[in-house]
């Protein structure tokens, strides 16, 4: 399910939340004992005086969490992404440094715990959060996390389409067979 940015989804199903961040932060939330979870990309640290939208850091971890309550949800971990900030300098501080304050003060506050996080830098990143797992899946941020993590689960998904074709994946050559024919029925042995 693609969170977009500014939005947040939940669910009491087992789905993967879907975004791509940059100076934006997605915090994901995941109660392990009732297996709810969502995610929130937000885009700015906190309302204000504007009008609420959970394009606000504030507004958005609020709604979260009164969603996953709709769906029993009552102890969570907390999994962040994001808050990079371009190479310039800035008296204000980046957006993504301020919005990574706002969700590390909003989680604090609430006592969620920080489990993972993939904070800061300069590029943007793709973070694909799986609630059957309750883990997260991926965050690119270099071609090398793509090798190291994509091509063995590419590798073993392969492998198990294979075997649940009934491919012969691992043979033995060591081992001889033989076969007897009745009746139209081969018995390999």
């Amino acid at each position: 399910m693609y969170v977009h940015p500014g939005r947040l989804e939940a669910s009491a199903e087992l789905v993967s939340f879907v975004t791509v961040v940059g100076t934006g932060v997605a915090v994901c939330l995941w109660d392990p004992s009732r297996r709810v979870g969502g995610m929130a990309h937000f885009l700015l640290p906190e309302a204000g005086t504007a009008p609420a939208a959970p394009r606000y850091g504030d507004v958005a971890l609020k709604s979260l969490l009164e969603k996953l309550a709709a769906f029993g949800g009552r102890s969570y971990r907390a999994f962040l992404y994001g808050g990079s900030a371009p190479p310039i300098v800035s008296e204000s501080g980046h957006l993504g440094d301020r919005n990574v304050e706002a969700a590390l003060a909003l989680l604090r506050l609430r006592a969620v715990p920080v489990v993972a996080r993939d904070l800061g830098g300069t590029g943007g990143r793709k973070v694909v959060f799986d609630l059957s797992l309750g883990e997260m899946l991926w965050s690119r941020r270099t071609i090398f996390m793509l090798l190291v993590v994509g091509a063995p689960v590419v590798i073993a998904l392969f492998l198990r389409v294979l075997v649940a074709l009934g491919a012969p994946v691992f043979e033995n050559s060591e081992v001889s067979t033989s076969s007897t024919d009745f009746d139209g029925v081969t018995v390999i042995e």
